[in-house]
């Protein structure tokens, strides 16, 4: 024990001689204030969404995120958010996001993404090059008196940390401004002043049929024959019409004259009808009556995420027998959403709530079984 002790002494005696002397000192004042409650707030510097893949030449303000245009195909889109702590960059402990429906029917507002858990990234690697790209692309909305460049310096001097979180927006979530709000926590529980902007998720309609042809069966003059559809995508005899697109869609048809021609007086020799989806009652005013060549738009709009039948006739008025060939082209264009939502969302499995808030679709791989 004596020995250990005088090396020790040896040891401090060894040190303070190599000390160099000093001529002379200055002396400064300091101060801290400690503050109640367990320090200061987390501050939200900036946030934006990626990919801003609908305005490829980046013209609009905030991101414009593109559907996926593919049936029961979802997209991730990531949140992205820089937050600081005066304390410690590090002192944050979380930060959580709320994504909501955009406003009006049918979601009107609602909650889509409740309680997304941000993660810190590697700054260097990921969240500098992230941020610069969304400021190239003008998609950076800033909390109040924040720019560019004194974030970027924040950055660089390891006083703010970038946070995401990445989520999957359904191919038929309604199109329009997503509000997303963000809260950011600190070790302490303070939480931050939310900060919100919005994304748009980019209007798009878009229609899939699940036939190439229709073929009347045979038919005698001045009779109408039919080909009824069904519900059913899989069977191509059975004409179905199904949205892909998040926007409701109006749905129009035209056909040729296949080939029968006009009268001396310039009528058809042949006309049609159709109709979307099942008679609604007896006067049955989804039906539609048009003439070759004659683009008939249904009045009864589809529905996101709804798929239909669609009916067909014939309605040969004098030909000589034989077969008759032709071509029919089935079109789209965007509709409103009280189009096809007049009151509230008649939803396949809800007659009045939008599905919340992960849209428990059973033909999506990112369906649990739940709504979460």
């Amino acid at each position: 024990m004596k020995k250990i002790l005088f090396l020790l002494v040896v040891l401090a005696l060894a040190i303070s001689v190599v000390l160099p002397a000093v001529a002379s000192a200055s002396t400064v004042s300091t101060g801290v204030e400690v503050t109640q409650g367990g320090g200061n707030i987390p501050v939200i510097k900036c946030k934006w969404e990626t990919p801003d893949d609908a305005d490829p030449a980046h013209v609009l303000p905030c991101t414009q995120f593109a559907p996926s245009m593919v049936y029961a195909q979802y997209k991730e889109l990531c949140i992205w958010v820089v937050v600081t702590d005066v304390e410690d960059s590090g002192n944050v402990a979380q930060v959580i996001a709320d994504v909501y429906h955009p406003t009006g029917v049918p979601a009107n507002g609602s909650i889509k993404f409740d309680n997304v858990q941000l993660t810190k990234v590697a700054k260097f690697a990921e969240g500098i090059p992230a941020f610069d790209q969304a400021n190239l692309e003008n998609l950076i909305a800033y909390n109040t008196q924040f720019n560019y460049a004194e974030v970027r310096e924040e950055l660089l001097q390891c006083r703010a940390e970038v946070w995401k979180a990445c989520v999957w927006v359904s191919y038929h979530e309604p199109a329009g401004d997503h509000l997303t709000t963000v809260v950011a926590i600190d070790t302490q529980g303070n939480s931050s002043v939310p900060f919100s902007n919005t994304w748009n998720y980019w209007p798009t309609a878009g229609i899939e049929i699940d036939f190439t042809s229709v073929l009347y069966p045979p038919v005698m003059i001045s009779k109408w024959v039919n080909v009824d559809g069904d519900a059913d995508f899989t069977t191509a005899a059975k004409p179905t019409v199904r949205n892909i697109g998040n926007v409701p869609v109006f749905i129009s048809v035209m056909q040729d004259d296949m080939g029968f021609g006009k009268y001396a007086d310039g009528t058809w020799k042949v006309g049609y009808d159709a109709r979307l989806g099942p008679a609604v009652n007896d006067s049955d005013p989804t039906h539609i009556y048009y003439d070759p060549t004659q683009v008939k738009q249904f009045p009864n709009a589809l529905a996101l995420c709804y798929t239909k039948k669609m009916d067909f006739s014939i309605h040969v008025k004098f030909a000589t027998p034989g077969p008759h060939y032709g071509t029919m082209t089935i079109t789209c264009t965007g509709a409103n959403m009280t189009d096809a939502y007049p009151n509230s969302f008649p939803g396949p499995d809800n007659p009045n709530t939008w599905p919340s808030p992960m849209d428990p679709d059973p033909l999506s791989p990112y369906y649990n079984g739940t709504n979460s």
